[in-house]
């Protein structure tokens, strides 16, 4: 006989009985284990890649909030583009938001004359990753 406690939770009567949230963290629970265990990783493994792939583990961690705004916001876009092309009618400054995203695309992110900073920016950031993981090393070296 196959026993209960030996069945997946989702698969469970306490399944039904749980709240959403529950769910959520049920389902997040391994990334999160993911991303502790890649913080704890040995000193050899760089801390530019932890970083990189914490930053990859929580967009998958954010992915059951962020995904149901972005399609409200994508089927308001609809909506808005609608109305203003087949009943011409005009939104006003604060919900509208295809102007609203014109204006953000439209923006430039450099000058000219900050271009030849951003590569010594770049530079800085993984210099400073790369000094966390000499300080682990100095760490490891004095306290092993």
């Amino acid at each position: 006989m196959f026993k209960t406690w030996q069945k997946p939770l989702h698969k469970r009567k306490l399944w039904k009985q749980m709240s959403v949230t529950s769910k959520i963290v049920y389902y997040m629970r391994p990334f999160v284990e993911q991303l502790i265990e890649i913080w704890l990783q040995p000193l050899p493994f760089p801390t530019i890649f932890k970083l990189i792939y914490s930053g990859i583990l929580n967009i998958f961690l954010l992915m059951p909030i962020v995904y149901p705004i972005l399609i409200v916001i994508l089927y308001y876009g609809i909506v808005q583009y609608f109305f203003e092309k087949s009943l011409d009618m005009r939104f006003t400054q604060n919900i509208d938001l295809i102007h609203f995203l014109e204006q953000l695309f439209s923006l430039e992110t450099f000058k000219e004359n900050q271009n030849s900073l951003f590569v010594p920016f770049l530079k800085d950031i993984y210099a400073l990753a790369c000094c966390i993981d000499y300080i682990r090393l100095a760490l490891a070296i004095m306290m092993g």
